[in-house]
């Protein structure tokens, strides 16, 4: 392979943002060690699959959305066109056809049990349902809700996909810790879109989508944060009843993480603001969903594969993605935002624009 077209070929594969593949095995696993405390069978074949739904999620995304990435992320928009439009069809479809592929061998190859079988199908078909809907921004975008829904099975599916391999039997009391865990999940994630729509405001204006949720924010911050605040709270003391005060601990310190994401979408204004806040909402939604998996799995063996996530997730941001903002300089900026007296060079500013 040529020099040019080997630098051609990286660049397309930075596209799919396969870091993101970190983050749903993370929560893929918390939900695995929580029904049979250790990782299911074909473990490799699990991290394989969540890598190829990863990128097909982001392509088929490239392609729905390339009138409004145009403007919202120009280089990215470059870089998947690399092999051109036809190119870019074609790697989607056969990174789709794969997951495809992939599902059908994780149910194939799942214990006998029948009533396992049909759950773990059922749930592969709805990723993928998801995953695909998800990408289709024209549709979903015109409804907030349906935006919203989708952001939030992104978070919360792995999580089921876990207990769906688990081989074992989930009790009375660990539904009531599953069901938990997911609407924590879930808050999680609507924070991650409204955090999302300020980054993408430029191009969603293309397709006749105003976020309800930066309106809000824009409208009345003050009274945003503290609403977000109270809600954080409230669902964490509600579900330290059923799953335990180790939850509620981290729930309370995400909360605070939440709240940051909050401030920083209602101070930005530039577009390396818009950059920093980017970053720093993925950064705390990675940090939530580790930290609700050991909180409902306190194992060493669990807190090692945390770990190892956490890691992976750091080693593909900086050599595996598309962007480079997953730096000192990125978290200095947030800090700017967070804390106004802190001010940052023009040097460092005008590298994050």
């Amino acid at each position: 392979m040529s020099a040019p077209l080997a630098s051609r070929a990286s660049q397309f594969v930075r596209t799919g943002s396969p870091r993101f593949s970190a983050l749903y095995i993370a929560g893929f696993l918390s939900g695995s060690f929580f029904v049979a405390h250790e990782a299911p069978p074909h473990l490799l074949l699990w991290i394989i699959y969540w890598i190829t739904f990863c990128v097909s999620v982001e392509w088929l995304n490239r392609l729905v959305d390339l009138p409004a990435d145009r403007i919202n992320q120009p280089l990215r928009t470059r870089w998947a066109l690399s092999f051109g439009t036809r190119g870019l069809r074609r790697a989607t479809f056969v990174a789709w056809f794969s997951v495809m592929l992939l599902s059908t061998a994780m149910v194939a190859l799942s214990p006998s049990d029948a009533p396992s079988k049909t759950a773990l199908a059922v749930v592969l078909v709805v990723n993928i349902t998801i995953g695909i809907g998800y990408s289709f921004g024209r549709v979903t975008k015109r409804y907030p809700g349906a935006t919203i829904a989708l952001l939030t099975a992104t978070l919360v599916m792995p999580w089921v996909t876990g207990l769906a391999t688990g081989n074992g039997t989930l009790s009375s009391e660990q539904w009531r810790v599953a069901v938990a865990v997911a609407v924590l999940l879930a808050t999680v994630s609507v924070i991650i879109a409204g955090a999302k729509d300020l980054t993408d405001r430029r191009g969603d204006t293309l397709i006749g989508y105003r976020s309800v949720w930066l309106t809000a924010v824009e409208n009345g911050a003050g009274r945003t944060v503290l609403i977000t605040a109270l809600v954080q709270f409230t669902v964490a003391a509600i579900t330290v009843t059923q799953v335990g005060i180790s939850v509620f601990l981290a729930y309370s310190i995400i909360a605070a993480g939440e709240v940051s994401v909050i401030l920083g979408v209602r101070r930005a204004r530039t577009p390396a603001d818009a950059i920093a806040v980017r970053e720093h909402v993925y950064l705390v939604t990675m940090a939530s969903v580790v930290s609700i998996g050991i909180a409902v799995n306190q194992s060493l063996q669990f807190a090692l594969v945390a770990g190892a996530c956490v890691i992976a997730w750091v080693l593909m941001s900086l050599l595996a993605h598309w962007n480079k903002h997953l730096s000192r300089k990125s978290a200095s900026h947030m800090s700017a935002l967070l804390w106004p007296r802190h001010s940052l060079t023009n040097d460092a500013v005008d590298s994050l624009a």
